[in-house]
Parts: C-alpha cells; sequence; structure tokens
C-alpha cells in the first residue's frame, strides 16, 4: 500500500502570495481556513522514514516499488480521477530552504495548506517514475495551489463531501516548465457507452409486440 502523504509535503507550484482587502471574499475564505487549521503534526517525514520502507519490504516486489511511491502532493496527481472523502487545513511549521509561495496566509501571517483523503477511481494519470496508490485504495495528498485549493475548500465547506459525503473530481494539470504547473480541479469526464447495435432488419413483420399506443399494427412505431 503506498504511504499516505505527510502533512509537510507541500506542493510547489507557480502560485504568488497575495494580500485581499479585509471584506473581500477571498479574505473571508482565509478566515474561514484559518478557523478550522490546525497545528501541523510534529512526525514530519524524513529520509530515515523512506529508507526504512525499503528495509522493512516484504517480498522482491516490495523491495523494487519501496522507493517509487511516497508522501503525495497534488503535482502527482495531475490527470488522475478522484473520489474525494475528506478534507483539513493545516499551518505549516516552514523548513530551513523552503521557497513556497502560497496565497493562503492567515491574518498573523501562518501559511496554509490542506490535506485531502481520496482515492482514485480509474487509471487515468498513471507516473512513470512513481507508484500511485492502486484504484481504490483510499491515500492522501496536500496542496497550496491556488485553484485547487480554493474549490476544494469551497465543496468542502459547503457540504458537498466530507462528514460521510463524497464526490468524484479529476486534477488537471498544465504545465508551465522548469517544475511549475498550475492544477486545476474539474469535472470526471463522462464515458459514453455505446451499446452494440443490431444488425439493420428492413423487413418490418407485423407484430402486436411492436405496436406503440397509437400506431396501427402493420406500420412502424416512428
Amino acid at each position: 500500500m503506498a504511504p499516505k502523504a505527510k502533512s509537510g509535503d507541500i506542493s510547489r507550484n507557480s502560485d504568488k502570495e497575495m494580500s485581499a482587502p479585509e471584506n473581500s471574499p477571498f479574505r473571508r475564505m482565509l478566515n474561514d481556513m484559518s478557523a478550522v487549521a490546525q497545528a501541523e503534526a510534529e512526525s514530519a517525514t524524513f529520509m530515515g522514514d523512506a529508507l526504512a520502507a525499503i528495509y522493512g519490504a516484504e517480498s522482491e516486489d516490495d523491495i523494487w516499488d519501496s522507493d517509487m511511491s511516497g508522501p503525495l502532493n497534488a503535482q502527482h496527481l495531475g490527470g488522475c480521477e478522484l473520489t474525494l472523502y475528506e478534507l483539513r487545513v493545516f499551518f505549516s511549521r516552514g523548513r530551513d530552504g523552503d521557497e513556497i509561495t502560497t496565497p493562503w496566509v492567515s491574518a498573523d501571517g501562518k501559511k496554509m495548506y490542506i490535506l485531502v483523503t481520496a482515492a482514485r477511481i480509474s487509471d487515468a494519470g498513471r507516473k512513470k517514475f512513481i507508484k500511485l496508490p492502486d484504484v481504490g485504495e483510499q491515500f492522501q495528498f496536500n496542496t497550496s495551489a491556488q485553484f485547487l485549493t480554493a474549490k476544494l475548500f469551497t465543496f468542502w465547506t459547503r457540504g458537498y463531501f466530507g462528514s460521510g459525503k463524497t464526490m468524484n473530481a479529476a486534477i488537471q494539470s498544465t504545465d508551465l516548465g522548469d517544475g511549475k504547473a498550475v492544477l486545476k480541479l474539474v469535472r470526471v469526464p463522462e464515458r459514453v457507452v455505446q451499446a452494440k447495435a443490431e444488425p439493420y432488419d428492413d423487413h418490418y413483420e407485423e407484430d402486436a409486440s411492436v405496436v406503440n399506443e397509437g400506431v396501427p399494427a402493420g406500420e412502424p412505431p416512428f
């Protein structure tokens, strides 16, 4: 099973820190986020965790796969189709060398990000160099990406998912180059299921079973 994302692994993205008027909708969103935000867990991931996963692998396949998966952020999930279960907001403790820029900053200057519980519902978005959780397996990912975070938090606060409710969505990733991308939450594409057509029969037989209401027997019902 792919390990759950640790709360410290925040998505790096192209979003910029922003300021907003006190009574603007964006400022109200920041205030709402900070009102439910939690202090980040002290058990943040470190290199020893990753190495322990290799040594603790139980089979040959597990050894090969042990460094192919890890804490997930939303950038790893570009193109994935997900069921969303729950969301939590965290204050970031920050780390030496962090160059994270984010619009999600509380009134007292604390940076915030969200941690989402989800599951993949299809093989869409498979990656070559990272092992994603299996379809149907619950996992967690974090993000502070501007558009993605805004939509996820809005859907969550309005009750579309969380507290036992779920919703489906996909993560769209637009590559900007230099390791940066714009991430957006979009609808899961509808699948068009094409039924196998019966061979065309140009001989219409008189049959009461195909007579529609108001259509005389012997005449096609169309």
